[in-house]
């Protein structure tokens, strides 16, 4: 039988669920106020490589987790058991990661806030490779991990979007456009002096960039598509050769149903379609293109149809970046430089959305056109997960003032744009709508998703509810079972930030008791190098009273002595501390040898 050629195929392609069913001054968090700097200029939003948030925002990684004792801690341990063990001790490091960070007072806070998500994005990193060890799941660990990448994607959230609103408090100015703008110039305009554009904007990259860290756990640069081939549709082309020389074989013999062209058109215009192999080949290439663009990089989506012999839907592709003519710019002294984007980015637009409406392209193919060109309905079909829905309603309103501005823009020298096709709706979107309807969504996975803990933090720091959000966490520690590491770590430090920007009091007293219920898991956990530094921040009575109550739970004198030295390297108010505990101990009628060793801890102090 002849060979059949068959491109390598990838691992599993989406972080969506739809994949199994096909479809400056510094401000320190410790109270130091400052006046931040202000936030870089954003990455053009033209379709360029990998997430624009990677490359706009980021500093370089400083990560303090990949110590010696993570690494050992996270060393290759095949036994379910054992790697239990290792999330354990993962989770131990972090809590001393994140007190270390918080003692750094020259330290901007929303660099602290990237440095909480960098220390985050190496825990689960190395976690990922327990839960998918030889194929086999540790189910006791993926509850685990997904929690502990919700809080990653919210401290990335944090440092991204509440670092430009903070940083750039209104709208920034721009020089006026040039009579002869380019649509890149109109884009570049918008965003440097709409808030509110550019806060969509960071969400949306924000978006890209989490689905970018949750595929690294399912694929790798090298376990790609076999970007060698000279041809696509390879098995196809070799039947309709054969059949012109009028040979055949056990394989295809009497299969005449199958497309008999070879153009990019000829399955949807015939109604006929590719050799089986080749069809699935391509149904997993759409679902590739689909996850790149769900990332945000297009520029990846078109190497790869480039490299699988498809570079006309490259082409396609690239009606979305838009046009630009550097030679318009006056005073140029680099000669002629070649131009970007399309022209007519109106004509591409209505045919991708006319693609994107038909019934006959595959569910796949409809998605990748509609997320390029602002279609919702068709791009909805293959998200089943809040994030994904919320990429879908982002994307797709993002898109729609972009290119209503350049519609609107008099300084943009082009005929009439052309309308777009009746299927597509200009309805305006804003963003509690599109919270609302996805925490009424009809689909269950994403409905559940709009209520889950982290995603409505999510929510609140995007519409920038604050308050309301503390208010939220006090109702949880104090309602419900999220009194976990995962929930009260991340909301003790939250609290911790929202003080330092003054959005809320120090002596509130809902954000004392999440400090409190922290403080408290501390004492549970026996992390006696942190506690001292939580306590710090509670109001000045509870201070004595929390600290007395955990020494009085401490029997070894030497350990007491540490103890009291750490509340003074915090400030703690030591000698009342101490005279408490003696004056329970004597209350409590323990013995000579416990109220000797409680003295010998006042007089050291």
């Amino acid at each position: 039988q002849q060979q059949h050629h068959h491109q390598q195929p990838p691992p599993p392609q989406s972080p969506t669920a739809a994949e199994a069913s096909q479809m400056s001054s510094p401000v320190s968090l410790l109270g130091l106020h400052g006046v931040a700097t202000p936030v870089r200029m954003l990455a053009r939003p033209n379709g360029g490589s990998g997430s624009p948030l990677h490359t706009s925002t980021f500093s370089p990684r400083d990560s303090t987790l990949r110590s010696q004792s993570m690494l050992a801690a996270t060393s290759f341990m095949p036994q379910p058991s054992e790697a239990v063990q290792k999330s354990t001790t993962a989770q131990a490091v972090l809590v001393s990661e994140f007190c270390a960070l918080i003692q750094t007072p020259e330290r901007d806070v929303f660099d602290t806030a990237q440095r909480f998500f960098s220390c985050m994005e190496d825990c689960t990193d190395l976690l990922d490779r327990d839960v998918t060890m030889h194929g086999r799941k540790f189910e006791q660990l993926v509850e685990e991990l997904n929690l502990l990448k919700h809080e990653r994607n919210t401290w990335l959230l944090i440092s991204t979007v509440m670092r430009d609103r903070y940083n750039s408090a209104g709208d920034m100015e721009a020089e006026t456009l040039a009579l002869a703008a380019t649509d890149q110039n109109v884009a570049d305009h918008l965003y440097a002096t709409n808030a509110n554009a550019r806060q969509d904007l960071k969400v949306l990259q924000w978006l890209e960039a989490i689905a970018a860290l949750d595929y690294k756990a399912f694929s790798s640069e090298n376990n790609m598509y076999d970007t060698t081939a000279s041809h696509t549709w390879q098995n196809t082309l070799d039947k309709l050769r054969r059949q012109r020389q009028g040979l055949s074989d056990g394989f295809h013999r009497g299969d005449k149903n199958t497309v008999q062209l070879m153009d990019p058109d000829a399955p949807v215009r015939t109604a006929l379609p590719l050799v089986e192999p080749d069809g699935d080949d391509d149904t997993r290439l759409l679902k590739k293109i689909f996850t790149l663009v769900r990332m945000g990089n297009l520029e990846k989506a078109r190497d790869v149809c480039r490299g699988c012999g498809q570079a006309w839907r490259a082409a396609t592709m690239d009606g979305c970046v838009l046009w630009h003519d550097p030679n318009l710019a006056s005073g140029s002294a680099d000669g002629v430089r070649d131009t970007q984007g399309t022209w007519r980015r109106d004509v591409w637009r209505s045919c991708c959305a006319e693609l994107a409406a038909s019934d006959d392209h595959p569910l796949y193919e409809r998605a990748v056109y509609a997320a390029l060109c602002g279609y919702l309905p068709p791009l909805l079909r293959v998200c089943t997960s809040w994030e994904d829905a919320l990429w879908a309603h982002y994307k797709v309103m993002v898109d729609r003032r972009l290119e209503q501005e350049l519609r609107d823009n008099p300084n943009i020298r082009r005929s009439k744009p052309m309308p777009m096709p009746a299927a597509y709706s200009q309805e305006t979107l804003f963003p509690e709508q599109i919270f609302s309807e996805l925490a009424a969504s009809k689909i269950e996975s994403i409905q559940q998703g709009a209520g889950e803990p982290f995603h409505e933090l999510q929510t609140m720091v995007i519409l920038g509810k604050y308050t309301e959000a503390v208010h939220k966490m006090h109702q949880w520690i104090r309602l419900s079972d999220l009194a976990v590491s995962g929930y009260l770590r991340f909301f003790a430090h939250f609290v911790l930030l929202l003080r330092a920007l003054n959005v809320v009091a120090s002596d509130d007293e809902e954000c004392n008791d999440i400090l409190q219920a922290y403080v408290q898991l501390l004492i549970d956990k026996q992390e006696e190098k942190c506690i001292a530094t939580y306590t710090a921040e509670l109001n000045a009575l509870e201070q004595v009273s929390t600290y007395a109550a955990y020494l009085q739970t401490v029997r070894d004198t030497d350990v007491r002595k540490r103890c009291l030295q750490l509340a003074a390297e915090a400030g703690l108010d030591v000698k009342a501390i101490t005279k408490q505990v003696v004056e329970v101990i004597r209350a409590q009628g323990v013995e000579s040898d416990d109220a000797a060793g409680g003295t010998s801890a006042a007089a050291a102090a």
